[in-house]
C-alpha cells in the first residue's frame, strides 16, 4: 500500500495547527510571545552590566540590594501579567491568498501581506509559526491574533493539503 505524505506542513506546524484550532496558543508560542520584551531588555542590559559592574557591586554591597530585589520582583510580576494576558488570547481563523509576490527570505524584518477571500489585505509584522515557506499564488488556512494595529501569524497550511479537514475549526 502506497501512502503519499505531503511534506509541505512540518510536524511542528501540525502541532501548532491542532492547538490553534481549539483557540489556544501552543506552549512554544506562548513562551515566545511572553518572553519577547524581556529577552530584548536583557540584551540591552548586558553592555550596561559590563560597563558598570564595579559600580553595581558597590551599590549592592552598600545597601541598595533591595532596589535590585524589587526590580526582579517587578519583572516577575510583569512576566506573570503577560502570561495571563496571552493565555486566553482570541485566535482568528481565515482563508488567505498569497498573491504574486512574497518578500525575500533574507528580509525577515519586513511584514508580509496576505489577502482574504473578501479582498481585505492583512499585514503580518510578526510570526510565531515554526516555518514560513509560503508559496506564490496559493490559498492557505491561517490562524492569527490581532492586536492594536498589527497581526501575528500563528500557523498556516495550504488549502489543498490532504489533512486540511483536521486543522479547520
Amino acid at each position: 500500500m502506497n501512502v503519499i505524505i505531503d511534506v509541505r506542513v512540518s510536524p511542528k506546524m501540525r502541532q501548532f495547527l491542532l492547538v490553534n484550532r481549539v483557540n489556544r496558543l501552543h506552549p512554544d508560542q506562548l513562551r515566545e510571545i511572553v518572553l519577547e520584551p524581556f529577552i530584548s531588555l536583557l540584551l540591552l542590559m548586558v553592555p550596561a552590566i559590563i560597563l558598570l559592574r564595579s559600580l553595581l557591586f558597590t551599590l549592592f554591597v552598600g545597601g541598595l540590594w533591595m532596589v535590585g530585589a524589587v526590580g526582579i520582583a517587578y519583572g516577575l510580576f510583569r512576566l506573570y501579567q503577560r502570561w495571563w494576558q496571552y493565555r486566553r488570547v482570541k485566535i482568528y481563523y481565515g482563508i488567505f491568498h498569497t498573491g504574486q509576490r512574497l518578500p525575500p527570505r533574507w528580509q525577515f524584518w519586513r511584514p508580509f501581506t496576505l489577502t482574504s477571500q473578501s479582498g481585505n489585505v492583512m499585514k503580518f509584522k510578526r510570526s510565531l509559526a515554526p516555518d514560513q515557506r509560503l508559496q506564490i499564488n496559493q490559498d492557505y488556512i491561517v490562524y492569527y491574533t490581532k492586536e492594536e494595529n498589527t497581526s501575528t501569524l500563528l500557523s498556516f497550511a495550504p488549502l489543498d493539503h490532504p489533512d486540511i479537514t483536521t486543522w479547520k475549526p
